[in-house]
């Protein structure tokens, strides 16, 4: 099994005990892998799919004479640990013994050689064949590191030892939250299976919306991973999970609340479900043409599926009907007592005509961020219009 040693200084790093260092970026490589989310091969993983480009152009910019490089942040999972039911796997990691720190001397406890023993294992993940649970899981810089694969170019490594992956996963999104903001959903996935649909209500609704097959999203929700090849995707699950918060609001904070009862906390979940599955489906009906995706009949220049044609499964779209879901469940559904499917589409129909093509009048100013707000103040004013 092949040994990688690294001169390092043990310290601490947001909270835990690290080794720092530096070494060759071809000399690191061999030792690194990705815990890359796929739907199938990796349900729990965090990161996401490896970018050739962008890891191409990190690569260059490491290049260039000047050019800042932050530490790259890794974790030495050790075997047996991580314990957590939802997502944790003690299969994964290395033993204590495979790991080791020698000081120089007495006087420097802390300056020495960090050691790591492992093995050039991998696995299939979403068609690829990817290094894995080698020494170094990592946690961010991928795209940098794995852009200099061959390179001589000096890397400073920041060396966790023994964190679980969810604790990788929180760190990822601390630093990506308070750097550049990148997409973490995949992150908000972790925290749904170790804090529970009660604590993250907006992620598992989003979920669900993707996994129920009478949903209208079902299997049509990017989770993050490798695109599919055939799979339709209407949305992303980061913009789905912000639809079920702009349709739902409070009702939200009543699933959260801990002071209120277990038993009530999933009645209000399940509820609050079941509505935005029926408005969504009742939405399909009313504007069937705008949810086909079958391919247009006689075919239209740059329109590959009929949907496409048409706003409704837009970013400003989704956001805009959420809105309209909540003034619904808020003026017509809660003082009714009626959530279903048909009271709904009864509602929304009388805004049948409503045309969504890209082309229309409805759509005019329909664009950017004030895009939903257009759609929403439209249809509000024919389906629940404010009382004089």
């Amino acid at each position: 099994m092949p040994t990688i040693e690294i001169p390092s200084f043990k310290g601490q790093s947001l909270g835990y005990q690290v080794h720092r260092g530096h070494i060759a970026a071809k000399d690191l490589f061999p030792a690194l892998w990705i815990d890359r989310f796929d739907e199938h091969d990796n349900p729990n993983g965090y990161q996401r799919p490896f970018d050739a480009r962008r890891s191409e152009l990190a690569a260059k910019y490491a290049k260039t004479l000047g050019a800042f490089w932050y530490e790259a942040i890794l974790n030495i999972r050790v075997r047996g640990t991580d314990t957590d039911p939802n997502i944790g796997d003690v299969q994964l990691g290395l033993d204590r013994d495979d790991i080791s720190f020698v000081p120089v001397d007495r006087e420097h406890p802390n300056f020495g050689l960090f050691r790591v023993t492992y093995k050039t294992t991998t696995k299939q993940v979403g068609g690829d064949t990817i290094p894995w649970n080698r020494a170094f899981s990592v946690v961010d810089s991928q795209h940098r590191l794995f852009g200099l694969e061959d390179s001589d170019i000096i890397v400073p490594v920041c060396m966790f030892v023994g964190l679980s992956r969810k604790q990788e996963a929180v760190i990822f999104k601390d630093i990506n939250d308070n750097q550049k903001p990148m997409p973490t959903k995949l992150v908000n996935n972790i925290l749904l299976k170790t804090e529970g649909p009660l604590a993250k209500p907006d992620t598992a609704i989003a979920e669900k919306l993707h996994t129920d097959p009478s949903s209208p999203f079902y299997g049509h929700v990017d989770l993050g991973g490798p695109k599919r090849r055939g799979t339709i995707y209407f949305t992303s699950s980061e913009g789905l999970r912000g639809s079920v918060e702009g349709a739902l609001h409070e009702y939200l904070d009543l699933v959260r609340n801990p002071r209120l009862a277990t038993a009530e906390r999933e009645g209000q979940l399940q509820k609050s479900y079941e509505f935005l599955r029926n408005y969504w489906r009742a939405v399909k009906r009313t504007w069937s043409e705008a949810w086909d995706i079958s391919p247009p009949n006689p075919p239209k220049p740059r329109v590959r599926f009929v949907y496409k044609g048409y706003k409704l499964l837009t970013t400003p779209g989704i956001l805009g009907l959420s809105s309209l879901a909540y003034e619904i469940l808020k003026q017509k559904c809660i003082p009714e007592d009626d959530f279903s499917e048909e009271f709904i589409y009864n509602l929304l129909s009388v805004a049948g005509s409503f045309d969504w093509d890209k082309d229309s009048r409805d759509m005019q100013g329909v664009a950017g961020p004030g895009g939903a707000r257009v759609i929403y103040k439209a249809l509000r004013d024919i389906v629940v219009p404010a009382k004089l």
